[in-house]
C-alpha cells in the first residue's frame, strides 16, 4: 500500500509518520529528510524532495504553502507543472520497489489532484488536531523563524490583515489556512475507499491505545507488512512535554466561525468522512484573499528594496575595488621604500657620516642617543603587525574581503560589502598614516648631520676622482613619497 498523510502544518503529522515508519512503512534515508529544528526537535520525517516539488507545483499556480487563495477558484493543472510531476513520479517509482511506504507533506492537502494519478493503491491518513492549538503553534514558529522549508508567512502581509483589537490578532489567518488545507484534503480524497483519521490529541492522551487502533485500521484497509509497536518504541516518538498548546473545546467558540467549528467536530468524531466534503467558509475565503493581496504588495515593496540594494551593492563593490587597489599600491610602496631606505643606511654616504658622528661623540664624551634608523625600522615592524599576512615579496591580498558570488539576499550582501569597505578604508588610512610617519623620519635622515657630513665626503671624493654626480637614492625615495599623496580614499 501507498500511505499518504494529509494534515495541516503543526498538526502532529510528523509524530504519526514516524510511528507508521517504525511499524514498517518505508520513508527514505535520513539524507532524504528535512533536518530537525527547534520547532520540531524530534524531526519532521518529511522528504525534502517531495516538499520542494510540492512548493514548485504551488508556485506554478501563483500559490505557496502560506498563500493559497489562488487555489480557491482554480484547480491544479498538471500541464503547468509537468517537470515537477515527472520528478514526483520518479520518487514514487523508487518507493514502489518495496511497499508499504509512506509520504507526508502538509502541501499534499493542496497538491493531491496532481499526485492521485501516480498512485495505484493509496491509503489516506488524515491528521486532526484542535485548530486553535495549531494556530498558536504556528505563531510560535513564525516568531522564531526556524521552521525551515515549512510555513513562514509574510510578516508584513500577516500584520496588515490582523485584528489588532483581538487577543491573538493573527489567529484568523492561521485558522483560515487550516480550514483551506483540511477542506482541500477531504475534497481531493473524497471517493477514495481507504481513508482514516488519527487524532493527535488522543495520541498524546493515550499513545498505546491510539497506535494500536491505527495499526488495526491500516490492516483493515489492506495494508500488510506492518508490525505492532512496543510501549517503549511509542514513547520514544511521543513526548507530551513537546505539546506546548493544549486547547479545551470550549475555547474554540471564541475564535472559530460556525463552519470551522463544524469541520473540527466532524474531524474529531470522524463523521466528516461520510457525505459531501465541506466547503471553505466565506470568512476564511475573505481572510485568505486579503492576505494574498497584501502579500503581493509586500512582494512589490521587497522587489523595490532589492532593486535599490543591488544598485547600492554595485556602487559598494566598485568602491571596495578602488580601496583594495590603493591597498595594493601602498604595499608596493612599502616594499620599494624598504629597499631604498636599506640602501641609504648601507651607502658610503651614511657610513662615512656615521664614522664622523661617532668620532664627535667620543671626543665630546657624549652618549649615543636613539637614532632615526631605529624609528624607521619600528615603522616597518608596525606595518607588518597591522597586516600579519603581509609579504614584501608577494602580492598581498586586499584588506576588504567580500564574496560577490554569495547566494544570500542582496540587502544582506550590501551590509556585508559595506562592512568590508569600512574595514578596507580603515586599513588604508592606517597604512597612509604610517607612510606619513615614515616620510617624516626619512626626511630627518636627509637633514641629519650624519647624512650632510657623509654627503660632503662623497662629493669631495667625486671631485678628486673627477667623477660626475649620479642620481642618488634620495631622489627615488622622494618620488615614491610623492606617489603616496594620491592614495587616500574619501
Amino acid at each position: 500500500m501507498q500511505l499518504i498523510l494529509l494534515g495541516m502544518h503543526r498538526s502532529g503529522a510528523a509524530a504519526v509518520t514516524r510511528i507508521i515508519n517504525l511499524m514498517g512503512a518505508r520513508l527514505g534515508t535520513s539524507s532524504d529528510m528535512i533536518a530537525a529544528s527547534s520547532c520540531n526537535s524530534k524531526g519532521y520525517w518529511q522528504r525534502a524532495d517531495i516538499t520542494r516539488l510540492n512548493e514548485a507545483i504551488l508556485n506554478s499556480h501563483d500559490a505557496s504553502a502560506d498563500n493559497t487563495h489562488s487555489l480557491c477558484s482554480a484547480e491544479l493543472l498538471p500541464s503547468r507543472c509537468e517537470r515537477e510531476v515527472a520528478e514526483m513520479a520518479d520518487v514514487i517509482s523508487a518507493l514502489d520497489i518495496e511497499r508499504p511506504w509512506i509520504l507526508r507533506d502538509p502541501r499534499l492537502c493542496l497538491t493531491l489532484p496532481v499526485l492521485l494519478p501516480l498512485l495505484e493503491a493509496p491509503v489516506f491518513v488524515l491528521i486532526h488536531r484542535e485548530p486553535l492549538a495549531i494556530a498558536r503553534s504556528l505563531r510560535n514558529c513564525q516568531a522564531s523563524r526556524t521552521n525551515a522549508m515549512q510555513l513562514l508567512p509574510s510578516e508584513t502581509a500577516l500584520n496588515s490583515i490582523a485584528d489588532q483589537s483581538a487577543n491573538e490578532p493573527d489567529t484568523a489567518y492561521y485558522l483560515a489556512l487550516w480550514e483551506k488545507y483540511m477542506t482541500d484534503a477531504l475534497k481531493h480524497s473524497a471517493g477514495q475507499a481507504r481513508r482514516l483519521i488519527v487524532s493527535y490529541d488522543q495520541l498524546i492522551a493515550d499513545p498505546m491505545r491510539t497506535v494500536n487502533r491505527l495499526h488495526t485500521e491500516l490492516f483493515r484497509l489492506g495494508t500488510s507488512g506492518l508490525r505492532k509497536l512496543s510501549l517503549d518504541e511509542i514513547t520514544a516518538c511521543i513526548d507530551p512535554s513537546l505539546r506546548h498548546h493544549h486547547v479545551y473545546p470550549s475555547q474554540q467558540h471564541d475564535y472559530l466561525n460556525p463552519r470551522q467549528q463544524y469541520l473540527a467536530k466532524g474531524l474529531s468524531d470522524r463523521t466528516v468522512l461520510s457525505g459531501a466534503p465541506p466547503e471553505l467558509s466565506p470568512d476564511a475565503h475573505d481572510v485568505l484573499q486579503r492576505y494574498a493581496e497584501n502579500r503581493i504588495s509586500d512582494q512589490a515593496d521587497s522587489a523595490l528594496q532589492i532593486s535599490t540594494a543591488k544598485k547600492e551593492l554595485d556602487r559598494c563593490q566598485r568602491d571596495l575595488e578602488q580601496v583594495n587597489e590603493r591597498s595594493r599600491q601602498i604595499f608596493w610602496l612599502f616594499e620599494s621604500l624598504e629597499k631604498e631606505v636599506t640602501a641609504v643606511f648601507e651607502s658610503m654616504t651614511w657610513k662615512a657620516g656615521s664614522i664622523f658622528r661617532k668620532g664627535v661623540l667620543v671626543a665630546t664624551f657624549c652618549r649615543e642617543s636613539r637614532i632615526t634608523k631605529d624609528d624607521i625600522e619600528e615603522i616597518f615592524a608596525t606595518a607588518r603587525q597591522l597586516s600579519p599576512d603581509w609579504s614584501w615579496s608577494s602580492s598581498p591580498s586586499a584588506f576588504g574581503h567580500f564574496d560577490q558570488r554569495s547566494a544570500i539576499a542582496p540587502t544582506e550582501r550590501l551590509a556585508q560589502c559595506q562592512r568590508s569597505l569600512q574595514v578596507a578604508i580603515s586599513q588604508n588610512n592606517q597604512q597612509l598614516a604610517l607612510l606619513g610617519s615614515l616620510e617624516d623620519q626619512v626626511s630627518a635622515v636627509f637633514n641629519s648631520m650624519t647624512w650632510k657630513v657623509g654627503t660632503f665626503f662623497r662629493r669631495f671624493i667625486l671631485a678628486v676622482t673627477f667623477r660626475r654626480e649620479e642620481r642618488i637614492t634620495r631622489d627615488d625615495i622622494e618620488e615614491l613619497f610623492a606617489r603616496s599623496k594620491h592614495l587616500s580614499f574619501d
